[in-house]
């Protein structure tokens, strides 16, 4: 093996250590349980989710985890993307004021797919 591609176990460890503390640091956030989203945004998106697939005979969009499962990809394969969600969620909760003065989440069904359906 090239000595100059040599790697100590020691330096490895450090070196992967380092960079998983990175890592989470990038997408984590203390007294939430969310990874990027902050409780608005997913509070929004959970209730566009339970819009796009409510609950019925089966399981809807909240009880599957589709919250839980878009934040942990904001923070991986989906990072390019927070910045996209950021500004949609927020427009979505702009729109929601402007017409009935409340956050999206807090709406009714009817006034969300109201909402929903003016974007």
């Amino acid at each position: 093996m090239d000595s100059r591609l040599k790697l100590s176990r020691r330096v490895f460890l450090q070196t992967a250590m380092a960079a998983a503390a990175a890592s989470g640091l990038a997408c984590g956030r203390n007294g939430t349980p969310w990874r990027f989203l902050t409780i608005e945004e997913a509070r929004a998106l959970a209730a566009i989710s339970d819009q796009i697939i409510p609950a019925d005979q089966d399981a809807g969009a909240s009880w599957a985890g589709v919250v839980n499962f878009i934040d942990r990809q904001l923070c991986g394969p989906y990072k390019h993307l927070q910045a996209t969600y950021r500004r949609g969620l927020a427009g979505v909760d702009q729109s929601s004021r402007a017409l009935y003065g409340k956050l999206f989440a807090d709406l009714g069904s009817e006034q969300q797919i109201i909402v929903l359906r003016q974007l």
